[in-house]
């Protein structure tokens, strides 16, 4: 037993000196400081109410509201607009984009089957028109 007692002691005494000198430096404040948090980035721009206004005036104004609703009057569902993200994309405007279907009401079943979108819904309404549109613009 005599051979071991030197090993352990010196065992004994390194992890001693180590448990001392670690505790030394935390006291001195050695330690690495927790890590910075990640640059946050800048909140994205996002279009003004000007612009959303604008491009929602600007899809009544081609007659597209009309040929929706002149649509849905027809019983055809899923035919609103698809509208852009409101986040702010350099040289591109905010657009409102119309459906095909609502599309083609508008600018060509429109003028040429009534004015208005009472007369486009009873054209729409036919059954003939009803399947074109159906298997045209799958509605």
């Amino acid at each position: 037993m005599t051979l071991y007692r030197p090993a352990i002691l010196l065992h004994g005494a390194l992890a001693a000196a180590a448990f001392i000198i670690t505790l030394a430096s935390s006291a001195r404040g050695d330690h690495v400081p927790p890590p910075e948090p990640p640059a946050q980035r800048p909140p994205a721009a996002v279009y003004g109410s000007d612009a959303l206004a604008h491009a929602e005036a600007v899809y009544r104004t081609m007659r597209y509201a009309q040929a929706e609703d002149a649509l849905r009057c027809a019983g055809f569902a899923n035919v609103g607009p698809t509208r852009g993200l409101p986040l702010l994309v350099a040289g591109k405007d905010y657009e409102v984009v119309p459906h095909p279907a609502v599309r083609h009401a508008a600018e060509v079943d429109l003028q040429s089957h009534g004015s208005s979108g009472a007369g486009l819904c009873a054209y729409l309404q036919q059954p003939a028109v009803r399947n074109w549109y159906r298997e045209r613009f799958a509605l």
